[in-house]
């Protein structure tokens, strides 16, 4: 299954607060080549932040995030609204690094890499414009815990939605492949909030 031409949000201009841009777009096509010796430039996305406990959410154009070492660019399909989404908006009970974009059950298909993410990708059979799965929960890949295959045990993790950007937005950068988990046939908008 390949990915859309086009990205609609299925939000009226100006629902979420502090919203002044019209929630189409075009999907972000990068402005150089992969063998250019200029940097790309950033292109804006469109990304749903929460900036205070109990305030509504913003939908705010942001950078997209360009992948580095071996980090992979997802392009968001779908992200569940989760109970924990609606207690990170409401309080300060759940631990957020504020402003962040919600999200943390999100699928979508790769669409980017950082220069040692390839062999990674190959080893987990993945490969760009693969329909993926985000899991949540990123250890830091270096300690016991991790290294035992437990990194929702982690006390370095960070998660999507929580202490990094999370899914609510066109782009979501993940730290490494083995957060990802192939969709086959499935269809990344009906398995995000799976």
């Amino acid at each position: 299954m390949s990915p859309p031409r086009s990205w609609s949000l299925s939000t009226k201009p100006g629902s979420f607060a502090g919203s002044t841009t019209t929630p189409t777009r075009g999907w972000w096509r990068p402005s150089c080549s992969r063998s250019s010796e200029s940097p790309c430039r950033p292109r804006p996305m469109l990304a749903a932040r929460t900036h205070a406990a109990g305030e509504p959410l913003r939908l705010e154009d942001v950078p997209v995030p360009a992948p580095r070492g071996t980090e992979v660019l997802i392009r968001v399909a779908g992200a569940g609204v989760c109970h924990t989404d609606l207690h990170i908006a409401r309080t300060d009970r759940i631990r957020v690094e504020r402003p962040v974009t919600l999200g943390h059950e999100v699928a979508g298909w790769i669409a980017g890499m950082g220069a040692d993410a390839g062999a990674p990708l190959r080893k987990a059979r993945l490969k760009e414009d693969e329909p993926v799965v985000v899991a949540g929960g990123w250890g830091c890949g270096e300690c016991a815990e991790c290294r035992r295959g437990e990194e929702q045990r982690c006390e370095f993790s960070r998660a999507p939605g929580f202490q990094v950007d999370g899914g609510y937005a066109e782009y979501l950068l993940v730290p490494h492949p083995r957060h990802l988990v192939s969709l086959g046939k499935l269809d990344p908008v009906d398995a995000a909030p799976l």
